[in-house]
């Protein structure tokens, strides 16, 4: 399936390039192109490794990325935006917007046709429905979500959430959720909106919201019958509009608050959430986007216009940890990533508020025989793997260096004391393994920690006897 991903670039084991026309501070991306005089891109996906879309919703227009970037074109498409872009298959697309429009390509994007525009039939709507996501399972059910205006008797107004469903391709549109939500204040795009879908099966969907931070129950819809029944959840620990099914019943949810980014993740579908990363070198600027190359290597874009610092936030193990990739401000700031296949991911850097860098990251670049050939283009520190995990009595601890630095690797419990002392000292550059023997202490959730070049990241690992 081909998905515009906000979201968020996660990372398993894996090489990096070697082949020095990288500069250290873009961490392996590659720069390919450059788009002028666009809007905040809204949409961003690729079907194969060479053609991709953007969507903007300021028009209806699409860029089409031909040759791996190297070339593009604009095509438009009906009504006044494009909110969002979601492929099937290479032939099979769907672009939705403002007005209500629903348009679908079967040729590969040459043609749109118009699906749906305009209302759903419901007597309160103002104006007409603006979309905002939209997913499908297959070729014929999908979901799409958004938002509509309602102004009652004393012109006090109203966000009406919606989502509308289709078992046919899209001929034939059904609304299976029309709720008004709640008045509207400060920020009247913001509040109550339906932002993103996210398909985990046939039964299992989940929908975020955008609202504001003041907000006091961060909420989440989600359904487990196919749409027949959707209700809100409210588990999340801050908000989240961005969620990423990483199957098994595991979910990661991209959100924000108090400026600070954060991640979440759900191994029982949504029924509990906890914290798997924030940091506060990270204010001011929030995840707005998720990729994921392969079972080892993630990413989420981080930034916000006017930031200090601006990251991609990198996983090597699945999403088990993270770690920040800092990018100067020359090269701007992240805000869209998609992964085609396993081995690349692309990425849009917004440099300037109209001027957009298309970058991108190919494992297959790496022409070193070993992880410490490669170590020119490591992370500053990372934690690589420790396995077994879950483990029994010991365990190995893999981890990497950039640059030499003292080092320190310690394990810790829940409550944050300090178990273990696998490491203290100074470590040249390269990959490092240590083996952990935890037969003394109990069972549980620990978290070893690695500290060097003046940055930590942090890993789970499960003991059990």
């Amino acid at each position: 399936m081909y998905k515009k991903i906000f979201l968020p670039l996660i990372v398993c084991i894996m090489f990096f390039a070697n082949t020095g026309i990288f500069a250290q501070d873009q961490h392996g991306w590659e720069y390919i192109s450059t788009f002028r005089n666009w809007i905040y891109p809204s949409g961003f996906v690729f079907t194969s490794d060479d053609e991709g879309w953007i969507a903007k919703h300021t028009n209806a227009t699409l860029k089409h990325i031909l040759n791996g970037g190297e070339d593009y074109e604009s095509i438009g498409v009906p009504g006044s935006s494009a909110e969002n872009i979601f492929f099937v298959d290479p032939d099979t697309g769907w672009v939705v917007g403002d007005e209500g429009y629903i348009s679908k390509t079967c040729d590969g994007g040459e043609s749109w046709d118009v699906q749906h525009s305009g209302d759903f039939g419901i007597e309160e709507m103002e104006y007409p429905v603006e979309f905002k996501d939209i997913e499908f399972i297959n070729s014929n059910e999908g979901w799409a979500v958004g938002g509509y205006s309602i102004v009652d008797d004393n012109w006090n107004s109203y966000i009406g959430q919606i989502i509308v469903h289709t078992t046919d391709g899209g001929e034939n549109w059904e609304v299976q959720w029309a709720h008004q939500f709640t008045p509207l204040n400060a920020n009247p795009e913001l509040l109550g909106v339906l932002w993103t879908v996210t398909i985990a099966d046939e039964q299992r969907i989940i929908v975020g919201l955008s609202y504001s931070e003041d907000f006091e129950h961060p909420l989440f819809l989600a359904t487990e019958n196919n749409g027949e029944r959707w209700r809100f959840y409210d588990g999340l620990p801050h908000q989240s509009r961005e969620f990423i099914y990483k199957g098994d019943g595991v979910f990661l949810g991209l959100g924000s608050y108090d400026n600070t980014p954060y991640l979440y993740i759900s191994e029982n579908y949504w029924e509990s959430w906890e914290v798997v990363f924030t940091s506060d070198d990270l204010s001011n600027i929030e995840p707005s986007a998720f990729a994921k190359t392969n079972d080892s290597l993630s990413w989420v874009a981080c930034s916000n216009f006017g930031a200090e610092r601006n990251a991609i936030l990198q996983s090597i193990d699945d999403g088990e940890s993270w770690q920040a990739l800092f990018f100067d401000d020359e090269i701007g700031q992240p805000i869209k990533v998609y992964s085609p296949s396993e081995n690349l991911t692309y990425a849009l850097f917004r440099k300037e508020p109209f001027e957009f860098d298309l970058y991108k990251y190919d494992i297959t670049n790496d022409v070193g025989d070993s992880f410490n050939d490669n170590k020119a283009f490591l992370p500053e520190i990372s934690i690589f793997a420790a396995y077994p995990n879950p483990f029994n009595s010991s365990t190995t601890i893999t981890y990497g260096l950039r640059l030499p630095a003292p080092t320190r690797l310690a394990l810790y419990d829940l409550s944050g004391r300090e178990v273990r002392t696998l490491f203290d000292g100074y470590r040249q550059a390269g990959f490092h393994s240590v083996n952990m023997n935890a037969g003394d202490l109990a069972s549980g959730l620990y978290f070893v920690k690695l500290e060097g070049s003046g940055q930590i990241v942090t890993q789970k690992v499960m003991l059990i006897k």
